[in-house]
């Protein structure tokens, strides 16, 4: 049983599901018409941008073509042993610059999957925590796939 630290004071207050906090990153129609599908928790909030930025190329983002990770470029060279910790130093050095906010408490990089030969499949596991409230911890799973 998790034993909750209330040692922390939180500054997350989640408590009003009629605020929304941000967008869900697969864009489908909401509630009310014209409006994206929305998060009303922080940390769903959080799951949702770092899952975006995951999924983004770097270079992909007009007018900011630093945002976004290189993975494609791994993707499509041979993959060996050293892949997974080049994904993990570029998926940590995005996190600190535009997470500040997020602890990283683990990342687990799998490269060797069970893809046919034909294909290449990267499966990223990440798990992290809100620096001022340690007790909110949740991962985040992307899979990338090179084309046929």
């Amino acid at each position: 049983m998790a034993i909750l630290d209330k040692s922390k004071t939180s500054f997350i207050n989640d408590n009003d599901e009629s605020v929304s906090i941000g967008i869900e990153n697969i864009f489908e129609k909401g509630d009310v018409a014209g409006w994206f599908k929305t998060t009303k928790t922080t940390l769903t909030a959080v799951k949702e941008n770092i899952k975006a930025v995951l999924n983004t190329e770097k270079g992909e983002r007009f007018m900011q073509p630093n945002i976004g990770l290189s993975l494609r470029r791994i993707l499509f060279n041979p993959i060996t042993s050293d892949s997974a910790t080049v994904i993990q130093e570029e998926i940590l050095s995005m996190m600190g610059k535009y997470f500040p906010y997020v602890t990283i408490n683990e990342i687990f990089v799998d490269t060797e999957g069970d893809s046919p030969i034909d294909k290449a499949l990267i499966k990223v596991h990440l798990s992290f925590m809100i620096n001022n409230n340690p007790n909110l911890l949740d991962t985040v799973e992307v899979e990338f796939q090179g084309e046929e």
